[in-house]
């Protein structure tokens, strides 16, 4: 339950939250949403994802992380091959209203040893696409310098998984 995890990783990082005054928005369904998956691997990224977040609102002193969930239908690759058949996703955005990042790193941000902070390995990101990718599915940021960063990371739901298995 993908919906879950997302919570897990709040809880665990509610106490840094507060005490850097970041309003929390999570915008998703009550319902469960079942993907087929790693559950430790999927924590591991939407931690690295809320951390990085959570690091950019530091540098303009609070802000808000705003967590969406919705569903769409999209082409995804499987195992970086020749795109699958459209498949009903599940969609997690991860907002913050914090520093941004500029064109140039956007670009690079999932390369391994590349990092923007001051006391980084540069690996966290490239982990992250890497377990995203092996899941089946996509992750894309967006980023505007000194208004915040989206990254938006796009799963197949385990009834599309299943179908497209089955096919």
């Amino acid at each position: 339950n993908l919906r879950t995890i997302v919570e897990e990783v709040l809880t665990l990082v509610e106490n840094e939250l507060r005490k850097d005054c970041i309003n929390v928005v999570k915008d998703y369904p009550e319902d469960y949403v079942e993907i087929h998956g790693d559950e430790q691997q999927l924590h591991q990224v939407f931690l690295n994802l809320v951390l990085n977040a959570i690091d950019a609102l530091r540098e303009t002193e609070g802000g808000t992380l705003r967590v969406k969930v919705d569903y769409q239908r999209r082409t995804l690759r499987r195992d970086g091959q020749l795109p699958i058949y459209d498949i009903d996703c599940v969609r997690v955005a991860i907002s913050d209203t914090g520093c941004g990042m500029s064109r140039e790193s956007v670009e690079r941000i999932f390369t391994p040893f590349f990092t923007t902070k001051q006391h980084g390995s540069g690996l966290g990101l490239s982990v992250v696409h890497g377990i995203v990718t092996e899941h089946g599915g996509e992750i894309d940021v967006t980023s505007v310098p000194g208004e915040g960063t989206t990254f938006t990371v796009t799963l197949p739901l385990a009834h599309s998984t299943s179908s497209v298995e089955e096919a």
